[in-house]
């Protein structure tokens, strides 16, 4: 190998180098992101269970979902079509009203605008919020 070829070979390496350092930054920092808002979803949701059922009904709630379905309450954003189907199983049909509530509040907080949809469930909110919040 000539010493063009070995300098355009080394520089492509230190390019691949350095891409690969940017890409893990950046998912690193993606995933820092996708934690806090993570955290603030979850937050809103504890908060708008408690005003609704006030810490004792909220912790009945939580161990519900822990015990009978297996889902923790910072496993909810991640697996919003499990929390539905948990709360429609405890709640019945008052559990539309309160998962409207925590998307409702989901909003506000984010600072996005809330428009119903047609056919839009709970999940469908919670991954419209993720990607509109995306890094």
């Amino acid at each position: 190998m000539g010493f063009g070829a070995a300098l355009l070979t080394n520089n492509a390496l230190r390019i691949e180098k350095m891409m690969l350092h940017s890409d893990k930054e950046s998912s690193r920092k993606g995933s820092e992101e996708n934690k806090k808002l993570n955290d603030v979803m979850t937050q809103v949701i504890d908060k708008t269970l408690k005003q609704v059922f006030k810490q004792p009904g909220t912790r009945v709630i939580y161990d519900y979902l822990e015990k009978n379905q297996d889902l923790k309450i910072n496993e909810i954003t991640d697996k919003p079509e499990l929390f539905s189907e948990s709360m429609r199983k405890l709640l019945g049909s008052a559990s539309s009203v309160i998962e409207g509530l925590i998307v409702r509040n989901l909003y506000v907080q984010l600072n996005s605008e809330f428009e119903g949809k047609d056919g839009y469930e709970f999940s469908c909110y919670i991954k419209e919020l993720r990607e509109k919040h995306r890094c």
